[in-house]
């Protein structure tokens, strides 16, 4: 999630653009984390979708920016929401490295990081999958859940402090060099490790971030 965060703020000038997905069930923390932790981290450089967002809704949205895109309640409960997710997953999948899209207007190169949040995203195919990584989140069923919620809450909006997207943004481009050679440093790594490019890739990518 950190590394994505990095990432996301200058998906236009990295050669690989990895998406993340955040799941779990009902009452785990998801807008927590979408709302407390990465809008807050990104602020105004994010472009924010939800549920009734469309695909040309997003392209409207992200135009040649590059700049992220955070969908919340990516949900695909009927044939309807699926058939409309899976274009979005499809933008998604063309954005990591930077694809073209075109429709009967227009080309658009799609250079963007992706963030879904859903308690039932259903991504089901390979190609999604290499490319949108799963963040599931496990509910806390202790006794003491409320007070660590508490405590967990207190910590981050203690370190979320109002510039901090942009004290964010100003070390990252700082340090941008730095960070392309880690790039490509843990991509050759974790390509080893994982034995394919792909992965290589999307968790080199993140580990760098």
């Amino acid at each position: 999630l950190a590394g994505w965060i990095v990432l996301s703020m200058i998906g236009s000038a990295i050669a690989w653009r990895p998406h993340i997905v955040i799941t779990g069930p009902k009452g785990c923390g998801k807008s927590t984390i979408v709302d407390e932790i990465i809008k807050a981290a990104l602020g105004d450089i994010a472009i924010n979708g939800d549920g009734g967002t469309t695909e040309a809704g997003a392209r409207r949205l992200l135009g040649l920016s590059g700049r992220p895109f955070i969908m919340d309640e990516a949900e695909s409960e009927n044939k309807q929401t699926k058939a409309e997710m899976e274009k979005i997953f499809f933008l998604a999948r063309r954005s990591s490295k930077g694809g073209k899209v075109s429709n009967a207007y227009s080309d658009f190169i799609i250079r963007s990081c992706f963030c879904f949040a859903a308690i039932n995203p259903r991504i089901e195919h390979g190609a999604d999958m290499d490319r949108i990584t799963t963040l599931e989140l496990s509910l806390d069923k202790s006794d003491k859940r409320k007070e660590n919620y508490s405590i967990l809450v207190k910590a981050i909006r203690d370190c979320m402090i109002d510039n901090f997207s942009q004290r964010l943004m100003a070390r990252t481009v700082e340090n941008i060099e730095n960070l392309f050679h880690n790039i490509k440093v843990f991509t050759d790594a974790a390509s080893d490790v994982f034995g394919n490019q792909r992965d290589g890739d999307q968790f080199g990518a993140f580990i760098a971030g």
